[in-house]
């Protein structure tokens, strides 16, 4: 059985003129986001991700380490994929697909609209759009991650952070 958690990173800083879109930075809201939204998980024992896989963009990495932490997964949990950066449907496939078959829950940091569109090419459940910090999650009953994406998938839950003052 493999679970996937398709994470969208927090809230995050609006771009400046001259900033490197790679570079923004989440805001206090968007910490406080990742928090609760890795505290939420913390409680779902059935679905806590053993690994997480980020974009390399820093508002991604950002959230995946506060979930790391949340989780109280090691420094190792953590992996760097850069071809999520504001990756299409067919990049998170390929991701997945390349995953070792050990790993059986993983939490997956990325942008829209790509997390989005995947997420809804996965099951018959849709979504507008993943909101800065949602969470959706799906399983299948596969052995190997290269069987994923052509596996018939059940949704668990969907949820986006609650309402968070702004900081």
């Amino acid at each position: 059985m493999k679970t996937v958690l398709l994470v969208r990173h927090a809230k995050t800083e609006k771009q400046a003129w001259g900033q490197n879109d790679f570079d923004r930075q989440l805001t206090g809201k968007g910490i406080a986001q990742a928090k609760e939204m890795a505290a939420h998980l913390f409680q779902q024992k059935d679905c806590l991700p053993e690994h997480l896989l980020t974009s390399t963009a820093e508002r991604a990495k950002a959230t995946a380490q506060i979930f790391q932490t949340g989780l109280g997964l090691p420094p190792a949990a953590l992996v760097a994929a850069p071809q999520l950066y504001m990756a299409d449907p067919e990049i998170f496939s390929a991701a997945l697909a390349d995953l070792p078959k050990d790993w059986e829950r993983v939490a997956v940091f990325a942008h829209n609209p790509g997390i989005t569109d995947y997420a809804n090419e996965l099951t018959p459940t849709k979504i507008d759009h993943m909101p800065p910090g949602a969470v959706f999650v799906v399983r299948a009953d596969v052995q190997l991650w290269k069987d994923f994406a052509q596996s018939p998938k059940q949704f668990i839950f969907f949820r986006p952070p609650v309402l968070v003052p702004d900081l």
